[in-house]
């Protein structure tokens, strides 16, 4: 599993590089005078599953949750966008319905970008295309090792590579509720909160709301490594 957990982190990794890339100061300028801009309230759904992808996103400013639902209601989550990723681009180039559902988690500003805008810019920059198509297959291999991790990782062990994955891309305080951070492992809330009462015990982290302070990554490592012996 140190493989999995390896390869993720370099996706992610290469997955901000790219988009910093191709999103350019100069791009995102441009962008933001010829796409609109739009702000979504807290809570407020900015595209659903089976729709048609007329747009793909820009988080300039917020959170986003991207998050797929059930005949029944049943909800995951995939990930939770800070600002500055750009969302909802697989479906828009691909040409298919939304597979995906995106709500803002609070208020956010979000540069909605059409074919339009985008055929623009590849006119005036050509290597946008290959930059764009780069960023596309590494979103598909890091939903592969998501799926990867949940099917063979414990919760313990995934909400212990969550951590130590959040604090070395500098996070050493986490923004995430316990109840996002559940809905990226696949884990209830209640699993979540239990984890996370034994490792406050433990003194390797502290518990605020909404919020979580790493300590002593040195155990938390030496944890994950234990746990994964068993």
């Amino acid at each position: 599993m140190g493989v999995i957990k390896a390869m993720r982190q370099e996706i992610q990794l290469e997955m901000e590089m790219l988009q910093e890339k191709w999103i350019s100061k100069e791009l995102l300028n441009r962008l933001t005078e010829i796409a609109a801009t739009r702000v979504y309230w807290e809570k407020e759904l900015i595209y659903r599953q089976e729709e048609k992808a007329n747009w793909c996103y820009y988080l300039k400013k917020g959170q986003v949750k991207i998050f797929v639902s059930s005949e029944n209601g049943t909800e995951k989550t995939l990930a939770i966008y800070k600002e500055q990723m750009l969302f909802g681009e697989a479906a828009f180039f691909a040409g298919h319905p939304r597979t995906t559902n995106a709500i803002a988690t609070k208020e956010s500003e979000v540069l909605v970008i059409s074919k339009e805008n985008i055929l623009q810019c590849f006119g005036e920059k050509p290597m946008l295309a290959w930059s764009i198509m780069s960023s596309l297959s590494q979103t598909v291999r890091l939903l592969s090792m998501q799926i990867n991790e949940m099917s063979f990782l414990s919760a313990k062990k995934r909400l212990l590579q969550f951590l130590i994955s959040e604090y070395e891309k500098g996070q050493g305080v986490i923004s995430h509720t316990q109840e996002e951070i559940g809905a990226l492992m696949g884990v209830s809330r209640v699993t979540i909160s239990r984890e996370l009462r034994e490792l406050k015990k433990a003194g390797i982290l502290e518990i605020h709301y909404g919020k979580l302070k790493i300590k002593k990554i040195e155990e938390l490592k030496q944890m994950f490594l234990k746990e994964k012996e068993r």
